[in-house]
């Protein structure tokens, strides 16, 4: 399951980042890696971005981000 699959409120444990363009090694350094538990927020009204809490961080990452992390 891919983390924009999601319901709002619903959590997820993250199971691989793709590493295209660098998507990886930045989101790697906000702390969202491989483990990490994450909880979808909010949707804006056209659904990107998407507001996600991990590590008791906000943060807004867009659709084609979130389409590059699976979760389970």
């Amino acid at each position: 399951m891919l983390l924009k699959d999601l319901k709002i409120n619903e959590e997820g444990v993250v199971k691989d980042i793709s590493n295209e363009q660098g998507i990886k090694r930045r989101l790697n350094n906000l702390g969202l890696k491989k483990g990490v538990k994450v909880r979808i927020i909010g949707f804006s009204p056209f659904l990107d971005p998407i507001e996600i809490k991990f590590n008791n961080m906000f943060v807004a990452i867009s659709k084609s981000v979130a389409d590059k992390i699976e979760v389970f």
